[in-house]
């Protein structure tokens, strides 16, 4: 869309918040358009739909529709919209916690079940079906436990549907360490540069595919400066036949995840430690990312919507995701997902950049 088509629909919205009745019943019958799909890709068709369609227009409403303050223009309204929906469906669920569990599960398992499913195939993508329900039911089972406690911790800081998904991944990544705990670089990879063993720990026991597309975004925050595209192409030539080698040789094992858990020392996949200051270095690296994370979920809120659904897109996928799938996920146009890819980046930069800074600064 135009910046002029934006600037029509930052009209739109102004009139909305000033109370005009004509911009309103617009706005209702342009947002039924956009809403309605999102729902129906959240939690399925039939009742459940309408119930959560009827919850959406009812918050947005709320407040003379004072959510849609946020709207600046610099998106597409129906970028802004989808995004705003799967939140208010989160918040919805989020608040029903503290009135009724029981509901509020069944609820979080309509809305959550489709993307903690896809994050399970992505994380074991060679689990049968049967292993993926299984893997699931632990998920489940985990979220479960001493009355939604994992849930229940979050304190309204940022977008639960986020916080949700990142809570699922650490479970996974726990189930993944166990399956793995003795993984080693093997010596002709150890012996390389770290953007070799970084492609080598991301295709062999993530199961990234030997694509420099998707090693690109799996590498995201974890070199600086970041690889350019010819030095990647050319280290993942260098250890793809590592890879097949390593993945031809793997074997998952089914452990359960009460055998450890948070707050529980579990060793690190991608890691050759084979010393204790070698483990010293990679729980270093690892709090830096975290940290990073964590900084990026904060600071996001201030991004335009466009930039916000890219980026909740890229925090919550176990795998890197290609453009055309980021595409199809917000309705656009494919090139304008690596224009999104680029800002993001940028921005991303300059916040390791002010890390290490002050990093720097506390030593």
């Amino acid at each position: 869309m135009t910046a002029g088509g934006h600037r029509d629909e930052q009209k739109l919205i102004g009139d909305v918040l000033a109370g005009a009745p004509s911009a309103i019943d617009r706005f209702l019958d342009l947002a039924g358009t956009t809403i309605w799909p999102a729902v129906i890709a959240l939690v399925g068709e039939g009742p459940a739909a309408d119930a959560a369609f009827l919850s959406v227009i009812t918050r947005l409403r709320k407040g003379n529709f004072g959510r849609l303050s946020r709207y600046d223009g610099r998106s597409r309204l129906s970028t802004f919209l989808i995004l705003i929906t799967r939140d208010l469906l989160g918040e919805e669920v989020a608040e029903l916690f503290s009135l009724d569990s029981n509901r509020a599960w069944r609820r979080f398992d309509r809305l959550f079940a489709r993307e903690i499913g896809e994050r399970i195939r992505r994380r074991f993508p060679r689990a049968d079906d049967a292993r993926q329900q299984d893997l699931y039911q632990e998920i489940a089972a985990k979220l479960l436990e001493e009355n939604f406690r994992r849930i229940r911790l979050y304190d309204g800081r940022g977008s639960f549907c986020g916080y949700v998904m990142l809570v699922v991944d650490r479970l996974l990544i726990d189930l993944l360490r166990q399956e793995a705990p003795r993984r080693r670089l093997p010596a002709e990879i150890a012996r390389l540069s770290e953007l070799h063993r970084l492609l080598f720990a991301a295709g062999a026991w993530l199961g990234v595919p030997l694509d420099p597309e998707r090693m690109a975004v799996a590498l995201e925050g974890k070199l600086a400066p970041p690889p350019g595209r010819v030095e990647l192409i050319a280290a993942l030539e260098r250890v793809s036949g590592a890879i097949a080698a390593a993945q031809a040789n793997t074997a998952p094992q089914e452990i359960s995840l009460d055998a450890g858990g948070e707050g529980k020392a579990v060793p690190q996949i991608p890691s050759s430690a084979a010393n204790a200051e070698d483990a010293l270095l990679e729980r270093e690296r690892e709090e830096a990312r975290e940290a990073l994370l964590d900084r990026v979920r904060r600071e996001a809120e201030t991004l335009p919507a466009d930039l916000q659904f890219y980026l909740r897109l890229l925090l919550q996928a176990s795998d890197p995701m290609p453009p055309r799938e980021i595409a199809r996920e917000m309705a656009i146009p494919v090139e304008h997902v690596y224009k999104l890819q680029q800002r993001t980046k940028l921005w991303m930069k300059n916040i390791a950049t002010d890390l290490q800074k002050n990093a720097s600064l506390s030593v």
